[in-house]
């Protein structure tokens, strides 16, 4: 008996595999810690631990056999500027937003240039200026400016600006 298109089809839906993301560190450190802890005073084997705690079996070896010292939940290189550096700058257009200067895309690219250009860095990206990428990665990495609203006082200060300015366009239109 010959295979029917169904079949045929059926084969083929078989063959495709979705790939999902991986997630990376579903664990905390104290819990990895604590697995740690079972395993040295000889309570729980590394598998045991690793299927009671949740944490990957691979994770721990590397942990008792310190390939990984105290490395948790960072993969990827550094970032461009230190970690310090990036909070400094987080901090300081958190700052500025909470005296009514709103941070926009272009101050933080602009930002960022000038300090790499000032420490000889200016190679790191084309043209020496951050792009998009980075920016959104910045936002992901300091989540506090991607949600910054501007204060009250200037949104108060703005629609009262822009009705004395269309009041004085209407007024200045009806006398001409």
């Amino acid at each position: 008996m010959a295979p029917t298109h169904s079949s045929k089809l059926q084969k083929k839906i078989k063959k495709v595999k979705v790939k999902t993301k991986r997630k990376l560190f579903q664990y905390h450190n104290e819990v990895l810690q604590a697995a740690l802890l079972e395993i040295r005073e000889n309570k729980m084997a590394v598998r045991q631990a690793s299927r009671t705690f949740g944490v990957p079996k691979s994770t721990i070896q590397d942990r008792l056999l310190e390939k990984n010292p105290e490395k948790q939940g960072k993969t990827g290189p550094e970032p461009l500027l230190s970690v310090i550096g990036e909070n400094k700058i987080a901090d300081w257009f958190i700052n500025l937003a909470k005296c009514g200067f709103p941070v926009k895309k272009s101050d933080l690219i602009e930002t960022v240039e000038k300090i790499l250009k000032d420490r000889g860095k200016k190679d790191l990206f084309k043209n020496g200026r951050p792009g998009q990428r980075w920016y959104v990665n910045f936002l992901k990495r300091h989540p506090q400016i991607s949600l910054m609203e501007k204060p009250k006082a200037l949104i108060k200060l703005e629609q009262w600006l822009l009705r004395r300015a269309l009041g004085y366009g209407f007024s200045t239109w009806k006398n001409i």
